[in-house]
């Protein structure tokens, strides 16, 4: 696991070098220098936004497990979770959300349905948006093949509707691990037969999160050229192809593959190498930023909640 570890890093760090080679340091810098803060501080309310979708898309399906976790604490399970992901390998990290769970006495089985069904819906419409991205970048010859892939999709999408496929799905990824998630199944078929609300909740909020986060994008374009024209359609194409390509487990979450893609598609529409680049470095500054804010603020309160129990249990134990 280490050697594999290793050669992510190895892929990310050549990634980045031979972007940085091809496309040159200087030039992006020195884009990064006429940034309009204005914008920024747009794109930081925004990113905040994104984030507190996500953690209510996680609420909603809980609540249908009778588990009622307030809204702040589940934006602070989430954002943690998001933050570990970042700095692990692959999403390992966004699967340390199920150890916060088991404090709200959620089962690991069911919290592991609940992460299951919210990343297969966001999965689901990454596709698509790929899907319906390949008809830009992709010459006309090659547009049959593209409408058999989307018709092969929806057909294996109604497949998959039957909850016994989905779990034969989940088995096949967790394979043994499966054995330890007590209550998958059961959680699974509870959301299928009886949480149809819940799931429609979460696909709408998914695609608002998924509109938002290529706006993102498209600000971060903006703040560097307010005179850049690029149209919004392009930008969620291209956020769902290197979202689905960054998922490939052969770099660090993705990093150098992201930023690399994008560059490569955003050229096809005409966009300098030179400005792209500096607007996913943009990103990743910002990515970077929210990551240590959010592992801080864990540290910060969870000391505070080791102190308030030290302190209880001295009363109690002490009692003036």
């Amino acid at each position: 696991k280490k050697i594999i570890l290793l050669l992510k890093i190895v892929m990310s760090a050549v990634l980045l070098f031979t972007l940085f080679t091809k496309v040159g340091i200087s030039e992006p810098l020195s884009l990064l220098k006429n940034v309009d803060f204005g914008i920024l501080f747009i794109i930081f309310i925004l990113s905040i936004i994104v984030l507190f979708i996500g953690s209510l898309n996680i609420k909603i399906l809980a609540n249908k497990l009778n588990k009622q976790i307030g809204i702040w604490r589940m934006f602070n399970y989430y954002t943690t979770s998001h933050s570990i992901g970042n700095l692990l390998p692959g999403k390992f990290g966004d699967l340390s959300i199920l150890y916060f769970f088991k404090k709200d006495g959620l089962k690991i089985g069911e919290s592991g349905a609940m992460y299951f069904i919210d990343k297969a819906i966001s999965l689901a419409l990454l596709l698509l948006a790929s899907l319906i991205g390949m008809f830009i970048f992709i010459e006309p010859l090659g547009r049959g093949t593209i409408i058999f892939l989307f018709a092969l999709f929806l057909i294996l999408l109604i497949f998959l509707l039957g909850y016994r496929k989905i779990f034969i799905f989940a088995k096949r990824i967790l394979g043994n691990y499966l054995q330890k998630f007590e209550g998958f199944q059961s959680t699974i078929e509870l959301y299928l037969r009886h949480g149809k609300k819940e799931i429609f909740y979460n696909f709408v909020l998914t695609l608002v999160r998924l509109l938002l986060s290529a706006l993102v994008i498209l600000l971060a374009f903006k703040s560097i050229d307010p005179d850049i024209q690029i149209r919004f359609i392009h930008v969620i194409t291209i956020y769902a192809l290197t979202a689905i390509i960054s998922l490939l487990p052969i770099s660090l979450s993705g990093l150098g593959i992201r930023e690399s893609i994008a560059v490569l598609l955003y050229s096809y529409l005409g966009i300098s190498p030179q400005l792209s680049f500096s607007a996913y470095l943009l990103l990743l500054i910002f990515k970077v930023v929210f990551t240590a804010l959010f592992i801080l603020k864990y540290f910060i309160f969870a000391g505070h909640a080791k102190a308030d129990s030290s302190f209880d249990l001295l009363t109690k134990h002490n009692p003036p």
